[in-house]
């Protein structure tokens, strides 16, 4: 996992910053068989965050890269450790991979903050920046 980590992840001289063209979204839990919550479009694919507060793409895999201190640290393409769900961690970013046919597509996200329930206490959603295409 340290090998991985290295290999996908490298300071950046800002810390972290935000690169040209990053977005902004909220992402509000989505459960998977009642629906409900908001998805991250990327192109002909979304990326949902469970309620057990896991990432996950449809038709594709996510990249848990480890802790960074923004988009910005998110640098390349890992090379292993894709999954169907990633944990979702406040400071940490991810690499999320779609394959429609021969094209294969990526966006980077990173985790700002966990968003709590003000009656529940738990957490219900996820602020992030992302960017899509994702072209190291």
């Amino acid at each position: 996992m340290a090998v991985l980590m290295v290999a996908a992840l490298s300071c950046s001289k800002d810390g972290g910053g935000d690169p040209e063209g990053t977005m902004n979204k909220t992402l509000m839990s989505h459960d998977i068989i009642t629906g409900g919550g908001s998805t991250l479009k990327l192109g002909s694919t979304e990326v949902f965050m469970s309620r057990s507060e896991n990432l996950w793409i449809e038709n594709g895999e996510i990249a848990y890269v480890g802790q960074v201190k923004g988009l910005g640290d998110v640098k390349r393409i890992p090379t292993s450790g894709f999954s169907s769900l990633a944990a979702v961690k406040p400071g940490y970013g991810y690499v999320a991979k779609h394959k429609r046919g021969e094209t294969v597509t990526y966006a980077r996200i990173y985790v700002v903050q966990d968003l709590i329930g003000a009656g529940s206490g738990g957490v219900i959603g996820a602020e992030i920046k992302y960017q899509y295409p994702f072209r190291p």
